[in-house]
């Protein structure tokens, strides 16, 4: 859940233009902005630069304004200055309810909520990769007709080029019932439907829509429908009318005294959309995939399937699609009752609804008093998944306290769940400051960039924003191309029979004509080892080593590091 602040009143002024090189040092971060900033957004483009879209209080003329700023793949400001989108007066709180996305052309689509035609209205701008506002007044989504309230934009671009804007309202006579309105804009900025198209039932909330491209110019509408936040999906045309002749339930309920906004993953499959939450007592992590069609893709159905079955409690799921390889990764955190322990678990998820890894998942850290929070998550190369997250540590030896450091980190698996790096888990920000509202961008230009708030090292009360490239080989800043990169070549590292009981054979392909020097080690699932499997020689061609389980391990999931010059591959292997 993104964390909000209140600051007032002060002087504006940014890091804006400002020439940067990644930092390969993680106390030494590219620092965005230098005054209060509040929550933020990105967006990647095709080149691989991408938009920085953030809100800053604005004391000269007491209000908050939306900033966009476009930055290279290296971390350097690419316009002269930060544009301004709007300065219209806002209520201080409606930072939270802008949105920013980005079309087939590359412009970033802007949406700020303020004052200017009543307590709370949208209005949208498309902006181009050169900082121009091609819709210079903005688009009054609203066409004259303007609500008691408005929260909760999203939208998306269908194929013709133009937009589907989706917001939750409530009238004036009756603010407990929510409705849901939709407004169609061209590409050239004309609103096409009118006062806009209305979903709403009497006495029934329907509330927090996602707007998604379904092809041929349709879309789908994800939203919770009545008070027990029933999740439905919907498939309309351009004009606005069901496609299905019923809506499809995704969960038949999601209780949750948490805004849904805040936590439910929305990810677009294949013409279908792929939607995780938790849910239950006590909370449990849970996917659902309703295909193109409208049908469920897993048995389980409206139910949902449970991606993990371990005994914690299970908060705020996020998933990332693998279309190349029809697969899901999702990830999620686990806490105990008291949520004063917690940590960060992974799963694996085919299209039908197996269960792909370990059937508790795969913990990513350590399950310790109050050390991780704020994560997200994007597919790597080769059917692997990039996790970024933040980690409290103890500053000072006595415990841990909420205003204790926190380190930004990041893993990377490969699609047997294996361990990547060599450290496994690599230190993105290790400045002494508090950090939280972690969001990552698709891997492009083999590396990730991250982008978090910060509030320094003994100032609380500001709030200052960063970002961090990490590259495919786990390093931060320049991204040196590495030959030897060889993270899963299929048939490269296999082991079977697997489950293994007592004996296995380990089958490691060599390509190159030449004897190479093997290591292979036995890891547990936070990456240490627990035992030396083999040291020799590896041939050309494929090798077979015959290995004895040992006795002393006990059974559970492991990772097989094999250590092959410079070279690092892994395989899964269960031991029973």
């Amino acid at each position: 859940m993104k964390r909000v602040i209140l600051f007032f009143a002060l002087a504006l002024s940014g890091l804006g233009a400002a020439n940067a090189q990644w930092s390969d040092d993680p106390a030494t971060n590219l620092q965005l902005t230098d005054q209060n900033s509040y929550t933020f957004e990105t967006e990647l483009l095709s080149d691989g630069s991408w938009y920085f879209y953030y809100n800053r209080p604005d004391g000269s003329i007491d209000t908050i304004v939306p900033y966009l700023q476009r930055y290279d793949k290296d971390g350097n400001a690419l316009w002269e200055e930060t544009l301004a989108v709007s300065r219209q007066l806002t209520n201080s709180w409606t930072k939270v309810m802008d949105c920013m996305s980005i079309d087939k052309d590359d412009n970033a689509i802007v949406v700020v909520q303020d004052k200017r035609h009543g307590p709370e209205t949208y209005t949208a701008y498309k902006i181009t990769p050169d900082g121009t506002s091609v819709w210079a007044e903005g688009v009054d989504l609203h066409s004259g007709v303007y609500p008691g309230g408005c929260a909760a934009l999203n939208m998306a671009q269908i194929a013709d080029g133009s937009y589907i804007f989706a917001w939750q309202e409530y009238t004036n006579d009756n603010p407990n019932t929510g409705m849901l309105r939709m407004q169609r804009v061209s590409a050239d900025g004309e609103t096409l439907w009118g006062e806009g198209k209305v979903l709403q039932e009497e006495n029934v909330p329907i509330t927090y829509p996602y707007v998604l491209d379904a092809g041929n110019n349709e879309f789908l509408l994800v939203y919770a429908y009545g008070a027990s936040q029933e999740i439905q999906v919907r498939k309309m045309d351009f004009d606005g009318n069901d496609v299905w002749a019923q809506p499809t339930t995704a969960f038949d309920a999601v209780s949750s005294s948490i805004p849904l906004w805040t936590f439910l993953a929305v990810v677009p499959a294949d013409g279908g959309v792929l939607i995780g939450t938790y849910e239950g007592d006590p909370n449990f992590p849970y996917i659902s995939y309703v295909k193109a069609d409208g049908t469920h893709a897993f048995t389980e159905g409206s139910a949902g399937l449970r991606l993990g079955y371990s005994e914690w409690l299970a908060w705020g799921v996020k998933l990332a699609f693998d279309q190349e390889n029809q697969a899901v990764y999702a990830v999620w955190r686990e806490t105990d009752f008291n949520q004063q322990y917690s940590q960060i678990v992974t799963q694996k998820v085919s299209l039908q609804g197996e269960l792909l890894w370990d059937p508790n998942g795969i913990a990513i850290t350590q399950f310790l008093p109050r050390p991780v929070s704020y994560y997200d998550a994007e597919l790597g190369p080769k059917g692997s998944f990039f996790v970024s997250y933040m980690e409290q540590y103890d500053i000072d030896g006595n415990g841990l306290g909420s205003n204790d450091p926190v380190n930004a980190m990041a893993v990377l698996q490969g699609p047997e769940g294996d361990f990547i790096w060599e450290d496994t888990a690599v230190v993105i920000s290790n400045r002494v400051s508090t950090k939280y509202d972690m969001e990552a961008l698709p891997l492009s230009n083999d590396q990730w960039i991250l982008t978090w708030s910060e509030n320094p090292e003994g100032d609380m009360n500001a709030s200052h924003l960063y970002a961090q490239n990490i590259t495919v080989e786990g390093s931060l800043g320049e991204n040196v191309a590495n030959e030897s990169y060889d993270m899963v070549r299929p048939n490269a590292f296999q082991v079977y029979p697997n489950p293994v009981k007592e004996t296995a054979t380990l089958q490691i392909e060599n390509a190159g004509a030449q004897a190479r020097n093997i290591r292979i080690e036995l890891l547990n699932t936070n990456g240490s080892a627990v035992a030396r499997i083999y040291d020799g020689r590896l041939q050309a061609g494929i090798n077979l080593i015959e290995w004895n389980r040992p006795a002393n391990v006990p059974a559970g999931f492991y990772i097989l590091k094999a250590v092959i010059g410079n070279e690092c591959r892994y395989a899964k292997v269960i031991l029973q």
